[in-house]
């Protein structure tokens, strides 16, 4: 039985959620574009492949002390899933805590993630996917 894209999104995000990146990436395309907000911090350009993907947690893992995503919502729009949901941060250092609505768009094509674009709000998750849909 196929799972559907939303089940594939759903079960990759658990998995993040237990740390288990490795059991992630072999989900991920190896070609994967990732657009996060700390990409841009680091010169806007997204992480790209599994190097990119490592660079990407690392990044995170040495910023935050916890990183958690709760996702709510999970929606299939053609090969992308929106993903609305909120994070909790504590910065590494500073222990200042952090609750931040967000979403995702995942591209997903023949079982593989090939795209995630991180958002810091509901609205423009979702004005995102209104904008690819015209």
């Amino acid at each position: 039985m196929t799972q559907s894209n939303a089940e594939l999104v759903r079960a990759a995000f658990q998995l993040w959620n237990a740390r288990d990146h490795d059991a992630v990436l072999e989900q991920i395309d190896p070609e994967v574009e990732i657009h996060v907000v700390s990409a841009q911090i680091f010169g806007g350009a997204p992480f790209r492949g599994h190097d990119g993907y490592h660079e990407w947690i690392a990044t995170m893992e040495d910023s935050f002390e916890v990183w958690r995503i709760h996702p709510e919502v999970f929606e299939e729009h053609g090969d992308t899933v929106l993903v609305l949901g909120h994070m909790h941060l504590r910065g590494r250092g500073s222990g200042v805590e952090l609750d931040q609505e967000t979403g995702w768009t995942v591209e997903v094509h023949e079982g593989r993630m090939t795209r995630f674009q991180a958002f810091l709000s509901h609205a423009e998750t979702r004005a995102s996917i209104a904008t690819d849909d015209d």
